[in-house]
């Protein structure tokens, strides 16, 4: 199940890295009606995420807004 959480979180990230071709403005609310809504994910579902390889974006122009996308399911864990 773990690798295909992975792919659906690094298509997720592909598909929202970049902010101006996301549908909704906020970051918080993009990450959870766009990602965990979307595959109904639980709070194990969301650590399995977190321990995706997501070296593809490294030196991307959009890394910054990947790691943001990233550090919001961090939070979602905590919660």
């Amino acid at each position: 199940m773990t690798p295909v959480l992975h792919d659906c979180l690094l298509q997720f990230l592909r598909d929202s890295a970049n902010p101006e071709e996301r549908e909704i403005e906020d970051t918080a609310v993009h990450v959870e009606l766009s990602f965990l809504h979307k595959h109904y994910l639980s709070r194990k579902d969301i650590e399995a995420c977190l321990a995706c390889d997501l070296g593809e974006f490294d030196g991307s122009f959009f890394q910054a807004e990947v790691q943001m996308l990233v550090q919001v399911l961090r939070e979602k864990v905590e919660d």
